[in-house]
């Protein structure tokens, strides 16, 4: 049963009342960090949109409340004591949990995880009804590309857990025989930023005749996503370990220069450009200069503070680089997980060493190539750049999609890799 012919009536009921089955759980583990936040804005008297939950009689005829959507929520709800809660019921089976579950937080709610939407596609295809189906009717109900789905199948298929199997059941009804397509080897990117570096001022740095190798870390590795669309991991886990040494630079100097409060250091034109393009548009520069050279609907300038401000929509957001970045970076990632602000880039120094980029190491990110020439400034920058997208699945039409084409050319994306995609053999 779709989403669509559910019909859900608006009711509150008791948390005791509702059946929370591990097997209807849709995420690979809970955030307690959004519990947290969740808890902590029910108690400022935030309102939250209701859970959803299905009504049926399980093989033994006894009936459940099963939560399917607001797992968080409930946890949240259980820490300020709330004995009632608003909910959405619909009528239906167990099955019809399972199918709901398998496409819950697609286009809502704290975004989805890649062990979640991975969680998601084996839950399917172990399932004999939905193992029947196209590949595309699979990806398409969870909200997922057809191939990911496809590489999932063919991996189930080669350690038999599920069957191999010559014909699947379209959406129309029909059964189609399946095309099985020899994999090709993967062919190593070679993606150079002559082009970019043309348009945008890119520095490019020689090679030092002195390295120095660094550990990577084991929590935290990364892992290219120039091939990863929809959630889907498809490139090779291969992470950059290469690391030159460079004459250190004074803290004061890196503390002013190139700071977006600056009237003489301005964000690249042409890197506002793309900007634009990944977004669509850019509701606010939260630290915008006095000349406003961002072309966003709302500036706030030094004078606004807008650390103290309310953020919302699509921000661009290139910060002074001080000791207050931390501040402006921790105000980005609370305002995104608020949902006041729907979509975010942010131009920042590439300072991995650092407590605020590790805030924003689940986003995707582009490593700059060489060094950006910001305006005002005929020297490149003492330091490389990274450009950080936050945003949520399907946003505005697949704004990931849209991040990778607008940066694919001006430098290598990245992706946290997680411990799971590691242990997959």
């Amino acid at each position: 049963m779709s989403d669509r012919q559910q019909k859900w009536k608006r009711t509150t009921l008791s948390l005791s009342a509702l059946t929370r089955d591990p097997n209807l759980q849709p995420r690979e583990k809970p955030d307690q960090a959004a519990i947290a936040e969740y808890a902590a804005d029910m108690a400022r008297g935030d309102t939250f949109p209701p859970l959803r939950v299905i009504v049926g009689q399980d093989k033994e005829g006894k009936t459940h409340h099963w939560l399917v959507d607001g797992f968080h929520r409930f946890v949240a709800s259980q820490c300020n004591n709330r004995t009632d809660v608003p909910v959405e019921i619909a009528d239906g089976s167990f099955e019809d949990a399972e199918d709901y579950v398998m496409g819950a937080n697609r286009t809502h709610g704290l975004r989805r995880t890649h062990g979640d939407i991975q969680k998601a596609i084996r839950r399917a295809l172990l399932t004999k009804r939905w193992q029947v189906r196209s590949d595309n009717w699979i990806a398409k109900h969870i909200g997922c590309s057809d191939k990911t789905v496809t590489t999932h199948r063919d991996d189930l298929e080669s350690t038999s857990e599920i069957p191999k199997l010559k014909y699947l059941l379209g959406e129309d009804g029909k059964e189609r025989r399946r095309k099985i397509v020899a994999k090709p080897s993967p062919v190593p990117t070679t993606t150079t930023p002559a082009t970019a570096a043309a348009k945008i001022g890119v520095v490019s740095t020689p090679t030092p005749t002195t390295t120095t190798p660094v550990q990577a870390p084991i929590q935290a590795p990364v892992q290219p996503i120039e091939n990863r669309i929809d959630g889907e991991t498809r490139a090779s886990a291969t992470t950059s370990l290469a690391s030159a040494t460079r004459p250190a630079a004074s803290r004061e100097a890196l503390a002013v220069h190139f700071s977006s409060e600056s009237d003489e250091h301005y964000t690249p034109k042409e890197i506002l450009e793309i900007v634009v393009k990944a977004l669509g548009a850019i509701d606010l520069d939260p630290c915008s200069n006095g000349a406003k050279t961002v072309p966003a609907a709302r500036h706030f300038t030094r004078t606004d503070d807008g650390l103290k401000q309310p953020w919302k929509g699509r921000v661009f957001m290139n910060p002074p680089y001080g000791r207050e970045i931390d501040s402006w970076v921790e105000k980005l990632v609370a305002e995104f997980k608020a949902k006041h602000v729907t979509a975010a880039i942010a131009l920042l120094p590439a300072r991995t060493d650092t407590g605020w980029f590790a805030r924003l190491r689940d986003f995707p990110w582009c490593a700059v190539h060489g060094r950006l020439t910001f305006g005002g400034n005929a020297d490149a920058a003492p330091f490389p750049s990274a450009i950080f997208y936050l945003g949520r699945d399907n946003d505005r039409g697949n704004g990931l999609k849209r991040f990778y084409e607008a940066f694919c050319d001006l430098g290598d994306l990245w992706q946290r890799l997680e411990r799971w995609e590691c242990d997959r053999e």
